[in-house]
């Protein structure tokens, strides 16, 4: 990757949006509060993977410091489906 003060405007953006919205794998997930319901499956953008209840809704959250993250990698998005799945979580 490059340094960020050798990025274009648009790789800029790009990262920014990307550090923004993506968690990494060990931040803690948790289920968006009054809109999570099983059952749940796995979609993935170009940005990264996301956990969805059945009409495609995102509801993949995370808590802090990642607060305002919606997506993570394939392998840990899958991980969260099944646990929440297994599980029956609710929000």
């Amino acid at each position: 990757m490059k340094a960020v003060e050798k990025m274009t405007d648009i790789e800029a953006l790009v990262y920014v949006a990307c550090t923004a919205f993506v968690a990494p794998a060990t931040a803690s997930a948790v289920p968006t509060k009054h809109y999570s319901y099983p059952p749940y499956h796995v979609e993935t953008l170009p940005i990264g993977s996301c956990v969805c209840r059945e009409d495609g809704f995102n509801c993949l959250s995370f808590e802090e410091p990642h607060s305002g993250a919606k997506f993570t990698t394939l392998a840990r998005a899958q991980e969260i489906c099944a646990e929440w799945n297994e599980k029956g979580v609710t929000a």
